[in-house]
């Protein structure tokens, strides 16, 4: 723990300045992946190789969900937070337990959004007249 903070049960493992991070990150992400999705719909790209969106799809909604949940999937995983003053061993076993199940919940989560938005992308046909 940081010396100036008291110790409580806290399902964070991210700082303001790591939220936002991710915030930003997440939002510049998803604004590219959706204007290269629309690229793609309106050049009639193959729809094979719109699933590669997938993979920048997660990646920005993985950011946005960690920013939205203050929790860090790997910093979770690591049995660690980063509250602002470095990053430190979580202190508490039960809040370790529950920053692992909280970031299993976000990649289930941000690989499901990923999937149905590359899977509504290449079902998109553009018709020209």
């Amino acid at each position: 723990m940081c010396p100036n903070q008291t110790y409580r049960f806290s399902l964070a493992n991210l700082s303001r300045k790591g939220r936002k991070l991710r915030l930003v990150l997440g939002a510049a992400g998803m604004t590219a992946t959706v204007g290269l999705a629309v690229f793609m719909i309106l050049e009639d790209v193959h729809p094979l190789w719109r699933w590669s969106l997938l993979v920048p799809a997660f990646g920005s909604a993985l950011c946005l969900f960690e920013a939205f949940a203050s929790t860090c999937v790997v910093l979770a995983a690591l049995g660690a937070w980063d509250l602002g003053c470095g990053t430190e061993r979580v202190p508490d076993p039960r809040i370790d337990a529950a920053l692992r199940g909280r970031a299993w919940k976000i990649v289930a989560v941000a690989a499901a959004t990923a999937f149905l938005f590359t899977l509504a992308t290449t079902l998109c046909v553009h018709s020209c007249p």
